[in-house]
C-alpha cells in the first residue's frame, strides 16, 4: 500500500482539495520507477519502501510464481514477469463498440523477489529484487507501459474519492492538478500521463454497480457540463463522436 494521508476534512469538501491531500507518493518516486522498471541490477530495500513503491509500478510487473517459505533459512521469492510477458491475440472486443484489443510486444523481463523475516515475524523486514533470466530490456518503453495500463496507486485513489461521490470529472482534473505545477509534476512523477477520465469511472465502476442510485456531490451539472464529459470519456476509448449541444458542434 502507497504512504497516504488519511483526509480528516468534512465528506463535502471540494475534490480539487481533497484528492490533492490523498495523492503522496514516496520519495524520489521518479528515480525509484525508472529503478525498478530497468531492474539493471540488485536492489535492496526494507520492506515497508516496497509496499509504498509497489503502487506505482504495478503496472509494469505481474507476479506470476509465488514461492514457499523456507523456515530454515526465513526466506521466501516470488518471480516476477513484464505484464507484456505473452503475445496479445490479434482479436476484437466484444463490447458495442467492438473496439480492438490492444497488441503488444512480448517482453521477456523478469526479475525474482527474495523477502528476510526475523524469527517470529509475520511480515519480512526487508527485500531484495535480482534479475532473472537472458532478458536485460523491456520490449516497450516506460511510457509505453504507463499508457497500456494505470498503476495502482492512481487508481486506487480515484476509486477512493468515486466512493466519497465527487464527480468523475472533478476527480480527473484533482489528481491530475493542472494548475498547481508542483502536484502535478508529483502525478506525472507517478506515471499519470495517461490518466483520463474513463480511469476513473473503471475505478469506480464495481462501487457504482453496487450503488447505483448514488447522487454525486453537487451533482446539479447543466446539460452541456454533462455532455462535455461524456464526450471526453469516450474520446479516451478512441471513439470519435460529434455531439451537438444547444445547436453547437464539438
Amino acid at each position: 500500500m502507497p504512504r497516504v494521508q488519511k483526509s480528516k476534512l468534512p465528506d463535502n469538501i471540494p475534490a480539487s482539495t481533497a484528492a490533492h491531500l490523498l495523492l503522496n507518493t514516496p520519495p524520489d518516486i521518479a528515480e525509484w520507477r525508472k529503478a525498478l522498471y530497468e531492474v539493471i541490477g540488485e536492489l535492496d530495500m526494507t520492506w515497508e519502501d516496497w509496499q509504498a513503491r509497489w503502487p506505482y509500478v504495478s503496472n509494469f510487473w505481474s507476479r506470476q510464481e509465488t514461492g514457499r517459505f523456507d523456515a530454515k533459512t526465513l526466506t521466501r521469492k516470488d518471480l516476477y514477469y513484464c505484464r507484456r510477458w505473452r503475445i496479445q491475440a490479434e482479436t476484437k472486443g466484444k463490447s458495442v463498440r467492438d473496439k480492438p484489443i490492444t497488441k503488444g510486444t512480448r517482453c521477456g523481463m523478469r526479475f525474482k523477489l527474495y523477502e528476510f523475516y526475523e524469527p517470529d515475524c509475520a511480515l519480512p523486514t526487508r527485500i531484495k529484487i535480482v534479475p532473472y533470466g537472458d532478458c536485460s530490456e523491456h520490449a516497450e518503453t516506460m511510457e509505453q507501459l504507463d499508457k497500456f495500463k494505470r498503476c495502482e496507486a492512481l487508481m486506487k485513489l480515484a476509486g477512493t474519492e468515486m466512493q466519497k461521490r465527487y464527480k468523475p470529472s472533478e476527480i480527473k482534473d484533482a489528481i491530475r492538478s493542472n494548475s498547481n505545477p508542483a502536484a502535478h509534476a508529483e502525478f506525472k512523477a507517478a506515471g499519470g500521463q495517461f490518466f483520463t477520465i474513463k480511469d476513473v469511472h473503471n475505478a469506480g465502476a464495481e462501487w457504482k454497480k453496487k450503488n447505483p442510485n448514488t447522487s454525486f456531490i453537487g451533482a446539479n451539472l447543466d446539460e452541456e457540463r454533462q455532455w462535455l464529459d461524456l464526450a471526453e470519456w469516450l474520446n479516451a476509448g478512441k471513439l470519435s463522436i460529434q455531439l451537438s449541444i444547444l445547436g453547437n458542434s464539438i
